[in-house]
């Protein structure tokens, strides 16, 4: 049983252990949290914390066992079991990672996340119909919702469109998603594929302008500037990509 004072002083460490990992300082949050787990190892609050700093570093395997301890400890905790399954379907661990955002999915919080993690999921296990029906639900609950630009579920069917080779139902449900780099870079790929390359530059230009880009866009950009004859500006993007992550 915790004394208050016990609990007091587990929070206060989780306190600092979230500052830090705001400020991405992942070695001390890990040392707090490691420290509010001491005198609360029930508390899943900490366990997620603790798995949500090693997935911000990438280390997906080491998250995998804190995020399993939070959603066992407390399902119904924000996140808790949609982020267990995230890490898994980046483990490519699919029958588990599909099992952990099932649960998520009964258990509330922000259910359009774990159907598109589930939606995801099934199409990586070859379950294809499944999947696009994660897909539409996902987008259906995310229309109240508000969700951050480059988390719309739209922007994950059209890149399912996409995988599927439907190249005209993804333009149109991209076209549906909020202006952000990955919307933008997504329909870049659709229409670079359809031969659209004047219309793909355009598309890759404007991902290129958010402060999140990658240099798969300005590679992809490049080789479209290449076959529309304009070796210069390819050549250019090129020798400027390595300053985007």
């Amino acid at each position: 049983m915790l004394t208050p004072l016990l609990v007091a002083l587990a929070a206060a460490q989780l306190h600092t252990a979230l500052t830090h990992f705001r400020e991405r300082r992942f070695v001390e949050a890990r040392e707090s949290i490691e420290r509010a787990l001491t005198e609360a190892p029930g508390d899943a609050r900490a366990w997620k914390l603790l798995g949500m700093t090693y997935s911000a570093e990438e280390n997906y395997a080491a998250a995998e066992a804190p995020f399993e301890k939070a959603c066992r400890l407390a399902p119904s905790l924000e996140d808790a079991c949609y982020y267990l399954g995230l890490d898994r379907y980046l483990l490519n661990k699919f029958e588990a990672a599909e099992q952990a955002f099932s649960a998520a999915i009964k258990r509330g919080g922000k259910p359009w996340r774990a159907h598109g993690g589930l939606a995801l999921t099934l199409e990586a296990l070859g379950r294809i119909e499944a999947a696009e029906r994660g897909f539409r639900r996902a987008a259906e609950l995310a229309a109240n919702a508000s969700p951050r630009p480059h988390e719309n579920p739209r922007i994950d069917y059209g890149a399912f469109l996409f995988r599927q080779g439907r190249l005209d139902e993804a333009i149109r449900e991209l076209g549906l998603a909020p202006s952000c780099f990955r919307t933008h870079f997504e329909r870049g790929k659709v229409l670079a594929a359809k031969e659209r390359l004047e219309q793909a530059a355009q598309e890759l230009e404007k991902a290129l302008t958010f402060p999140d880009r990658e240099a798969s866009a300005a590679l992809l950009l490049a080789k479209v500037y290449s076959r529309l004859g304009r070796a210069g500006d390819a050549e250019k993007l090129l020798a400027a990509y390595t300053g985007i992550r």
